[in-house]
């Protein structure tokens, strides 16, 4: 985070992240309202219109001053440039519920933390009180966003009753669910490091391009290929499944590209190359947004399909195309999934 040195720039940056937060719920609201969740669209509204009304209330104190131009990304709470357009879209169409929560919660909590920083840092009373007010209320809205995201029940499939459908594929299901488990895992360790850069803190660039490279050579080259390889097999027996299982396929080159992004970014940063922190984290929320996203998805729709109607022989094809230990090739890979989660 950079350094606030005037009430001019607090007032800049706290302008930026009211302005970011009253779109986003707006947007999230709109969004909640087509999935027919009128809940979480009715406290995705009610936040919109806080916000907006906080906005317009700094505005008006910041009229008299000369605001010091920032780059509003900083506070973006996703990847907004233009060669992820398509792929920012495709957030809001992958987007569910738990989803749209998780997303506003973290957001809270950067800015709630950008706000104790200030606080602790100034030295004037008015600046500081401004940055208190301001922390007080992204505090507010993390309580608020918290309870909605405990109360909305878990999606997860009951595993016990799944692997029993059909035991021919209860090993593979089981891989399956397995690796999301890791990948899961990772992201979150991955989304500590990203909290600690937000913070003004010095992360930990090896743990993190570990990461990447094992979900960027195991994940998206091997593991992906094997679910492409399902996904045409549940559409070759069931023809209803066909747009939902190839839009799940675009998601894993979505994957792709945003993880590629995010890797090229955190070497340049850990070489020592200038790359701004908002680019980097904007790029490390998009990408864990789809992710999860993601996952969620598969494990709600498709591994309960996919026990359910693929046979022994489906399992074969998926075997025959990209083995199951394919990754064993790459010793890193092996290494890697030893030694990343100790680590952290």
């Amino acid at each position: 985070m950079k350094t606030i040195a005037t009430p001019a720039a607090l007032y800049a940056h706290a302008i930026a992240i009211e302005r970011e937060a009253a779109e986003r719920y707006a947007e999230f609201a709109t969004r909640m309202g087509d999935l027919g969740n009128d809940e979480i669209a009715s406290l995705f509204s009610a936040l919109a219109r806080m916000e907006t009304e906080h906005l317009a209330k700094l505005e008006k104190q910041a009229q008299e001053i000369e605001l010091p131009a920032i780059d509003a990304a900083e506070h973006a709470w996703l990847d907004s440039g233009a060669p992820e357009t398509m792929a920012r879209e495709l957030v809001y169409r992958m987007m569910g519920p738990r989803d749209a929560l998780a997303i506003a919660l973290a957001s809270e909590q950067r800015a709630h933390a950008f706000f104790l920083r200030v606080q602790r840092l100034a030295r004037d009373p008015a600046w500081r009180a401004l940055a208190q007010e301001m922390a007080i209320e992204e505090s507010d809205h993390v309580e608020l966003i918290g309870r909605a995201l405990a109360r909305l029940p878990d999606s997860s499939p009951d595993w016990n009753a799944l692997l029993a459908q059909d035991p021919a594929g209860e090993q593979p299901i089981e891989r399956w669910h397995a690796d999301h488990v890791y990948f899961r895992r990772l992201l979150d360790l991955l989304e500590k490091q990203v909290d600690i850069f937000h913070v003004g803190g010095q992360p930990d660039y090896g743990l993190m391009l570990d990461i990447l490279y094992y979900l960027r050579r195991f994940s998206d080259a091997i593991h992906h290929p094997r679910e492409d390889v399902v996904f045409a097999c549940l559409a070759a027996r069931n023809p209803a499944v066909a747009l939902p299982v190839a839009r799940l396929a675009q998601e894993h080159r979505v994957i792709a590209h945003a993880g590629k992004r995010l890797e090229d970014g955190l070497e340049q940063a850990s070489a020592g190359s200038f790359i701004e922190r908002a680019d980097i984290e904007a790029l490390a929320a998009t990408y864990l947004v789809y992710y999860r996203s993601h996952i969620a998805g598969e494990e709600r729709d498709m591994l309960p399909l996919a026990a359910r109607v693929l046979a022994a022989e489906d399992w074969s094809a998926v075997e025959a195309a990209v083995p199951a230990r394919a990754g064993d090739a790459d010793p890193r890979l092996r290494d890697l999934r030893a030694q990343i989660t100790p680590r952290a």
